[in-house]
């Protein structure tokens, strides 16, 4: 029987072994955790008004990049959407997706950082300016927000500068790093066989979205439910 002992487990990375199974097993869970467990990504992005130096092309893959996730312990997201290709809305739906908005100037920014107008500052569009849409009703949905030196840090975007503006609408929906790797939860999925002690030792890192453990349980599922399927089609 298969057999996984946890060696260091923290919400954004996991280290552990796994035992007494073959490489195929092994390859198995990596590739289905990094591209078939689901998660949120900004998949449309309408620009209002950008008079950044950046051009929208970049700025919507930067968008796409940014994980989102749920601060619900009782509404996951696996539990709370479908994948778009399932859904039957003809564009979008709360069932699929969530509408996220951003309306950011120079001034705004600059207000914020308690700088007058005429005071050169380093000014940030963040994914801390990317709010939920007041029409959908999911405030446990949000852009990933990281820990780093005991501080709360959020993701840059794009620099604006003096009177520079920055208005879009984005849609993020449920899909899979098969179909784009900006839907992969994981930014490390890696193992390696022991073969001295005959097991195989695996390093995960997460990107945010969802903690490694909620990633492996997911990918393990995953794997029992591809197995069950096949076991159906073969009594068909």
């Amino acid at each position: 029987m298969a057999k996984i002992q946890i060696i260091k487990n923290k919400n954004d990375s996991i280290h552990f072994t796994l035992k007494n199974v073959d490489s195929s097993v092994a390859n198995a869970i990596r590739r289905v955790v990094i591209s078939e467990v689901p998660t949120l990504a900004i998949d449309i992005v309408t620009f209002e008004s950008n008079s950044t130096f950046q051009q929208e092309e970049y700025l919507a893959h930067r968008l796409g990049l940014i994980p989102i996730c749920s601060t619900s312990k009782q509404l996951s997201i696996h539990e709370n959407f479908v994948e778009a290709r399932y859904c039957n809305c003809p564009d979008e739906c709360p069932r699929c997706s969530v509408r996220f908005e951003c309306d950011v100037n120079y001034s705004q920014k600059v207000e914020q950082m308690g700088l007058k107008n005429d005071e050169y500052a380093n000014v940030y569009v963040t994914s801390s300016d990317i709010i939920l849409d007041k029409k959908w009703n999911m405030d446990f949905i949000h852009p990933v927000e990281y820990s780093l030196n005991k501080k709360i840090s959020t993701i840059a975007i794009v620099k604006l500068e003096k009177d520079q503006i920055l208005k879009f609408k984005a849609t993020a929906r449920l899909g899979i790093g098969k179909d784009h790797a900006k839907w992969s939860p994981v930014s490390i999925a890696t193992f390696q066989y022991n073969s001295s002690k005959n097991y195989f030792d695996f390093y995960m890192e997460s990107n945010g979205s969802f903690s490694c453990v909620d990633i492996l349980k997911k990918a393990l599922q995953l794997i029992i439910k591809k197995i069950k399927d096949f076991s159906d089609e073969l009594k068909n």
